[in-house]
């Protein structure tokens, strides 16, 4: 099969795993399974609180994070449920989540009580006090068996940049940062210590950043902004398709065949919620105008407000869940694929330079791309400077809905953006590619 990559074991670094899991339902678990895949599975090690079925296809052995690593201080551990740290052992036909081990409640009683003080903790901003994530004797022993050559982490929390600093500190292992959005700038403790988590988190980032060997980025928009930043080279790695299973169900013709079928497919959450509710009145808008259309929404839940104001609407519907494996399929089959970002700012801040996973997918399906982002975002840059997809800057519901009817009316359109998107998959998102040259970024640092 062209899409495997055929190794030599001894070309590839023992990677310890940190901060994410593999999955096929979240844009972290996502990208790390495109990027890891046909690494051999005896050099690959994953430490996290919840090992999910899908982790042993790529790696044999992993650890699941507890309560020997993850503590709050007393009294507040009285409650704390109390997950078993230790080694899993992986069985790669398992395909469910692993047991979470043994565990125990904590006083059951006190269970309100401690519920309403954490809540005040919370709002106050002194909760990252209280919440200690460490590494455990036990997980250091773990660490010392396994001898792994490199740590590979996605981080996005206070606690992630406290446990790998504690592990390189303590190990000396060459560590490789990927990061998927910008949290560094955007992430905060609510109340009254604001500013002094702000202020901490900037400085144990930059502290980080000076043990790390290979800094990685989800985009070349992130990658310019942290060179201005923090001085520092970031590598851009996105998710990767592989071609075989793409080429293979790409859309072939752009004709226009019964209902126009719009899908979104994703979640449905901050930093997309505003902008697809925006599509759907656009489409409604629309359809009562006389063009047969439908907008598909193709995700797992919605939150209730969005759920109440779209149950309403006469032209959105919600698919029910598909495998991972059925969305070629489904993406070609489409007529317009929606990539929605918000526009205020606050959704603005943390999504304007992360590149969404299914980006990849959507060119690769062959079906036109419809972007509806600020002009400060980096998926529209993407978008603009590639010539792959219809881009609508501005958020109006007319301006939108004029793009949409034009898609609708113009196959010539439709057909070139579908062409042109597939093109700049293959040239920039083929996993066979792009797994090379992120081992090669991997291997050419270990000590």
């Amino acid at each position: 099969m062209a899409g495997k990559i055929k190794f030599d074991s001894n070309d590839y670094p023992k990677v310890l795993i940190i901060s994410q899991n593999f999955n096929s339902t979240t844009g972290g678990g996502i990208t790390l399974s495109a990027l890891f895949k046909g690494w051999p599975r005896d050099k690959i090690a994953l430490a996290y609180p919840v090992i999910e079925g899908e982790t042993g296809e790529y790696c044999k052995i992993s650890y699941r994070l507890g309560y020997d690593e993850k503590k709050r201080l007393w009294p507040f551990n009285l409650n704390q449920k109390r997950i078993e740290s230790g080694p899993v052992n992986l069985d790669v036909k398992i395909n469910k989540i692993v047991s979470s081990g043994h565990s125990s409640e904590g006083n059951q009683e006190m269970k309100p009580v401690f519920n309403i003080v954490y809540q005040l903790i919370r709002k106050s901003g002194f909760y990252p006090f209280i919440y200690r994530q460490n590494v455990s004797p036990k997980f250091l022993k773990w660490v010392d068996e396994y001898k792994p050559d490199i740590v590979y982490t996605q981080l996005s929390s206070i606690d992630n940049i406290k446990f790998v600093t504690q592990l390189v500190e303590k190990t000396g292992l060459s560590l490789a940062i990927h990061i998927m959005d910008d949290w560094p700038k955007t992430i905060r403790e609510p109340g009254l210590l604001h500013l002094y988590w702000k202020n901490f988190i900037n400085r144990k980032f930059k502290n980080l950043l000076q043990y790390s060997s290979v800094l990685m980025s989800i985009c070349q928009a992130m990658s310019d902004e942290y060179l201005a930043r923090y001085s520092k080279k970031f590598i851009p790695f996105h998710n990767t398709i592989d071609v075989d299973k793409w080429v293979d169900m790409n859309k072939s013709t752009w004709e226009k065949k019964g209902k126009f079928t719009i899908l979104y497919a994703g979640r449905v959450g901050r930093g997309t919620s505003d902008s697809l509710l925006m599509v759907a009145k656009a489409v409604e808008k629309l359809g009562e105008e006389g063009l047969d259309l439908i907008f598909q929404l193709q995700t797992k839940g919605l939150p209730h407000d969005f759920e109440k104001i779209t149950s309403g609407l006469k032209y959105t519907r919600r698919n029910n869940y598909i495998p991972y494996e059925e969305l070629p399929k489904k993406f070609s089959s489409a007529d317009l694929l929606i990539l929605p970002m918000d526009f205020d700012q606050y959704n603005l801040d943390f999504i304007r330079l992360s590149m969404p996973t299914k980006v990849p997918e959507y060119l690769a399906s062959g079906t036109p791309v419809l972007v509806f982002a600020s002009k400060n975002t980096a998926l529209a840059k993407y978008a603009l400077d590639a010539g792959c997809g219809e881009v609508v800057l501005e958020n109006n519901i007319d301006v939108l809905a004029n793009s949409i009817r034009r898609l609708y009316e113009n196959e010539d359109l439709r057909t070139r953006l579908g062409l042109t998107g597939r093109e700049i998959a293959l040239e920039n998102h083929d996993g066979r590619k792009v797994r090379i040259k992120f081992r090669d970024e991997l291997r050419k640092v270990v000590k």
